[in-house]
């Protein structure tokens, strides 16, 4: 009589196998469904900013963002048009707390944020905080630095931290380089 089955040896060897396989899949999921989040936050970010642009255009009665005076107020406009929960007015770091003092790089270096000033810096109650700046050119209308999540964690350029969002005349965001850019050109996701 034959008996079927596996020997105890087996099936820890079996067992070692699926350990390791499991042990090298899970990095990889949870950075994929990190970063899933993270462009999720990104996108509403976005559409929140849309959004307040959209409206501000509207109740300005303009088409051109160019013939409104945001740029000479823009504390004016994000008071207006986003649920501010902390005003840190110039301070991108600042003891209120609305950007970290430090980010990291995908590369392993750091951005040091204490001194760093915005035109209008603000957290909102949906926990994103944003620097404003009046844009430099023609087109570029408004310059805008997020960090999706705040003050918690990463605290990555290119991961929860985006510093390459403009807005034109027409109003619409866009990015001609970056982290932002890439994001949009790969239909919101993270392919870096």
């Amino acid at each position: 009589m034959k008996k079927f089955g596996f020997t105890l040896t087996e099936v820890i060897i079996s067992l070692g196998v699926i350990g390791v396989i499991v042990a090298t899949t899970i990095p990889a999921v949870m950075t994929n469904y990190q970063n899933r989040l993270n462009v999720t936050a990104l996108h509403k970010v976005y559409n929140d900013i849309d959004s307040s642009i959209t409206k501000y255009m509207t109740d300005q009665r303009v088409e051109d963002l160019r013939e409104t005076p945001i740029r000479a107020n823009l504390a004016l406009f994000a008071g207006g048009y986003f649920e501010i929960s902390t005003n840190c007015e110039k301070n991108m770091y600042s003891t209120s707390g609305c950007f970290a003092q430090t980010y990291g790089k995908l590369d392993g270096t750091e951005i040091n944020k204490a001194s760093s000033q915005c035109d209008f810096v603000f957290t909102t109650k949906s926990g994103y905080a944003v620097c404003l700046n009046a844009g430099n050119s023609a087109s570029e209308v408004l310059k805008i630095e997020v960090d999706v999540n705040g003050l918690q964690k990463p605290n990555i350029l290119g991961r929860d931290y985006f510093d390459d969002i403009k807005v034109n005349n027409d109003g619409k965001l866009y990015s001609n380089s970056g982290y932002f850019h890439n994001i949009l050109d790969a239909n919101w996701k993270m392919n870096y």
